[in-house]
Parts: C-alpha cells; sequence; structure tokens
C-alpha cells in the first residue's frame, strides 16, 4: 500500500448494499470533503477503517436519502433518454386528492409527472408506514427470485434477504387506475429501490389521441402473503399538456405494397412533440381473417436513419382502425426524421423481412 487509502463508490457500495450508483457517488464526493480531501490517512486496521466508513455512511446516506428520489430523467438514460428541455415540462408540485383504505401501510406521493398530450409518465414513491418492519417488493416479483433482481445485496433470494434481515414481504405496485378512459391501451412500470422500505415506481402510457390535459387516478395496491385482495389507495390529480407537437405526413415511393401480406401501407404520421416521437403506419388491409392476419404479424422498424431504432421506446403489432385498415404505432425517443427515411416491414414471429420502404414527406 502506498500509505494512502482511496475513499471510493465501490467501497462504499459493499459497505451500505444497494443504492443507486450516482446517489453512492455523490456520497463519496461528500465524504471526501467532509475529510479534507478525496484520501484519508491509513488507519491501522481495515475494520477500524471499515466502522469509520460505515458510521460516517449511515449518519450522511440518512440525511441524503431523505430528500433523494428517482426522477424521470434517472429512469430514462442513454439513447432512451428524454431531451434536455423536457426538464422545464415536467410538473413536481403535485397535490392529489387521496382515498385509501383504512390502515393501509404505504405512504404514497407522485413525485415527477411528464404530460406532452400524448405520453404520460409518473413517477411514485411507496414507503411503509413503519419504518424496519416491510421490505417492499414490485408484484411481479417473486418470493424465491434473487435478491439481486429486486435491488438487494446478497447472493440468496428475496426471502432469504428478508429473513435474514427481520424484514416481511410487502408486494407493492403502482398504475394508472383510469387508463382506459384516458386511452391508453397498456402502461409499463419501472422500479428502482430506495431502501428496503421504499422504492420508486415509473408508470409509463400512451393514448391514441392528444389532449390538453390528463385527469389522472394513480392507483397504489400493497398484499402481504395470505391476503386475499390487496390493499389499496387512490391519489387523483390534473396534468397540463405543457409541450409542442408538430405532425407530418409521410408518403411511400413507388408504391406501399408489401410482399409476402395482403397489406399495403398507404402513409405514416409523425408526430414530434417537446418530448417524444409519435410514429403510426396506416395500411389497408386484405385480410378478411383475424388469424391470417395475426400470422403475418406485420411490424415495422426504422433502419434509416438507423441510430432511431436505439431510441424505441414502445409500441404495438398490427391493430384494426376504424376503416377497417391496420394500424402500427411506435413511440421513439424524440428523433428528427426530416424529409424522408426508409422502413422495414418484417414480420414479428418469424423475423422475415418482408421489404423496405422508403418514405418522403408529402410537399
Amino acid at each position: 500500500m502506498n500509505g494512502k487509502t482511496t475513499l471510493d463508490a465501490a467501497l462504499l457500495m459493499d459497505a451500505i448494499g444497494y443504492a443507486d450508483g450516482g446517489y453512492i457517488q455523490e456520497l463519496v464526493n461528500e465524504l471526501g470533503k467532509k475529510r479534507g480531501g478525496a484520501h484519508v490517512r491509513r488507519i491501522r486496521t481495515l475494520i477500524t477503517l471499515l466502522a469509520a466508513v460505515l458510521i460516517m455512511a449511515a449518519l450522511t446516506a440518512t440525511a441524503f436519502a431523505a430528500a433523494r428520489y428517482f426522477g424521470i430523467f434517472d429512469f430514462l438514460s442513454g439513447r432512451r433518454a428524454l431531451p434536455g428541455g423536457a426538464r422545464e415540462l415536467i410538473e413536481t408540485d403535485i397535490t392529489p386528492a387521496v382515498q385509501a383504505d383504512e390502515g393501509f401501510p404505504l405512504e404514497c406521493e407522485a413525485k415527477e409527472a411528464l404530460a406532452d398530450g400524448r405520453s404520460l409518465r409518473v413517477v411514485a414513491e411507496l414507503r411503509a408506514r413503519e419504518a424496519g418492519k416491510y421490505l417492499l417488493v414490485p408484484q411481479d416479483a417473486a418470493a424465491e427470485d434473487s435478491a439481486e433482481s429486486a435491488g438487494l445485496a446478497g447472493n440468496g433470494s428475496i426471502a432469504d434477504y428478508a429473513r435474514d434481515n427481520g424484514l416481511e414481504i410487502l408486494w407493492v405496485g403502482a398504475a394508472v387506475g383510469n387508463g382506459d378512459e384516458l386511452g391508453m391501451e397498456a402502461q409499463s412500470v419501472e422500479c428502482r429501490r430506495v431502501s428496503d422500505g421504499a422504492i420508486d415506481l415509473l408508470i409509463s402510457g400512451v393514448r391514441d389521441e392528444g389532449a390538453k390535459s390528463l385527469d389522472v387516478k394513480l392507483v397504489c395496491t400493497a398484499y402481504r402473503a395470505g391476503d386475499s385482495v390487496a390493499a389499496r389507495t387512490e391519489l387523483s390529480f390534473t396534468l397540463e399538456n405543457r409541450a409542442g407537437a408538430g405532425e407530418t405526413r409521410y408518403l411511400p415511393a413507388g408504391g406501399g405494397a408489401i410482399p409476402g401480406t395482403k397489406a399495403v401501407l398507404t402513409e405514416v404520421t409523425v408526430t414530434q412533440t417537446d418530448v417524444d416521437t409519435y410514429v403510426n403506419y396506416h395500411c389497408e388491409s386484405g385480410y378478411t381473417d383475424a388469424c391470417e392476419a395475426g400470422d403475418a404479424g406485420l411490424c415495422f422498424r426504422i433502419c434509416d436513419p438507423a441510430e432511431a431504432e436505439e431510441g424505441f421506446r414502445s409500441g404495438t403489432g398490427s391493430t384494426p382502425d376504424e376503416n377497417g385498415g391496420m394500424l402500427c404505432g411506435y413511440v421513439y425517443a424524440k428523433t428528427e426524421l426530416g424529409s424522408g427515411f426508409t422502413v422495414e416491414a418484417y414480420n414479428c414471429w418469424t423475423k422475415e423481412v418482408y421489404c423496405r420502404i422508403e418514405l418522403n414527406a408529402e410537399a
């Protein structure tokens, strides 16, 4: 050793268990400041060093975690990241009307929300009312799943972690309860762990059409092993669409017939908001049998510009539209498609590529 011990994120991660990497690095920086620099004097034994780190980490983490949560920008990173300007559109001052079951074991809070007229994203924080009693676990997890898969330290299962730490497993979740009313065909939920007794969830959904405002009913649920019915609480609030939007219509060059199918691509509408890019493929359909149409598995992906597909967020396969045709809708991280782009039509089941189609913006 060189006489100096570096206080780094790896040491703290081992010492205090799972936490977000950004939080750990902020903690490292803060501890470095408190000790007068990034390095500390060598302590006589490793045990003494670890004890000092644990004490300082516990004290600092307690104060820091009280204000820390995972926001929308924490969940969406890399090619999935939102444009920087979207930060100004995020609502954080959310005061909902609350309707909860008696004895509901969680404190639920809508930390952030973002609506651009088409997409809805809400970060909900679920926190056990009784500290040190429950281990919060997402409802799609099983007690036999690995602890690591639930953001917990250790090589055992979730059940092992709960037993070893004297905690009772509480399965929790959240969703937009009135998603059907809002025109959301599906929702997705992502989870980040704050602590044993607290998790943050990002709930996302896409509407068929734009809207100026959304009346949201966020439903949070919790149940223990053996419960026949989940307890629930409902947070009601209104979100305003703060994002600008514009639509461009693209037409296929040389016709839109798709060999190997009974579909013809007639047009593509692209809606650009300040947050995301929405691409809808409109097709005429020659299918009269729903099973045959389903077997065709018609889907589309952008192949030029290639980077557009890296920002893929969500989408649906071909579904019947109101005119008897077929509609495929996809959402991407904000992407400029300019005066034209190229797509592949393919079978989502067999991965067979039917053809490539060039699309040009309508003059």
